[in-house]
This record gives structure tokens, C-alpha cells and sequence, in this order.
């Protein structure tokens, strides 16, 4: 089954890279409502 798990770590990585992306957007938008105020 190595087709399997690979494929899993693949979705496992693009999950991680989505939220690590999410989360330095989050960064992104409160320093510049920050900086607005």
C-alpha cells in the first residue's frame, strides 16, 4: 500500500501548507489593520 500512504502524506502536506498559508495571511491582514490605526 505505498500508493496509498504516499498519496495521504501529499493531502497531509497540502493541508499544512494551506493552514501555514491561512495563518501568515491572518499575520498579514492584522498587522495592517494595525498599521491603519
Amino acid at each position: 500500500m505505498p500508493n496509498a500512504t504516499r498519496s495521504e502524506q501529499i493531502v497531509k502536506l497540502k493541508y499544512l501548507k494551506q493552514l501555514r498559508v491561512g495563518k501568515t495571511r491572518e499575520k498579514e491582514v492584522g498587522l495592517a489593520t494595525i498599521s491603519f490605526y
